[in-house]
């Protein structure tokens, strides 16, 4: 009767255990997975921040020459093929090893100008923001 109980402790024991670490498990994983959700939101609001900072500042330009002008002196900016690239490093400081790349596609007619901002963090794009501004009489 005794050996009886012994092998009930044991199996209960047993049972408690396993599922104990179980649900330790199961919590890291979900502690894993949120802390990889945070820091894709924190990403994505960062590059919401630097697309929007862009669009102002093309907004600001008259032509494309001055967004050249500006964006190399502001930034420091590369270009490629038709888009003009600025790197920004974690802290939304302008970097030209940066994580945050920036992409503008500048175009104008008729006294109205467009782009398209796309931004990437390690060439992974995260957001894409199109604007335009029409100029009458070439003011805003």
């Amino acid at each position: 009767m005794i050996r009886k109980e012994k092998i009930i402790f044991y199996l209960e024991t047993f049972i408690l255990t396993l599922s104990f670490v179980m649900v330790i498990m199961f919590l890291s994983r979900m502690y894993e997975k949120s802390f990889g959700l945070a820091l894709e939101s924190a990403r994505r609001s960062d590059a919401v921040i630097l697309s929007a900072n862009m669009a102002e500042c093309l907004k600001s330009v008259e032509d494309e020459e001055d967004l050249v002008l500006f964006l190399e002196k502001e930034f420091g900016m590369e270009k490629e093929g038709d888009d003009y690239l600025v790197r920004f490093d974690r802290d939304l400081q302008p970097d030209e090893n940066g994580e945050y790349t920036i992409s503008v596609a500048f175009r104008e007619s008729d006294g109205y100008k467009e782009a398209l901002i796309r931004a990437f963090y390690n060439d992974r794009e995260l957001y894409v923001l199109e604007t335009a501004s029409y100029r009458e009489d070439g003011h805003d």
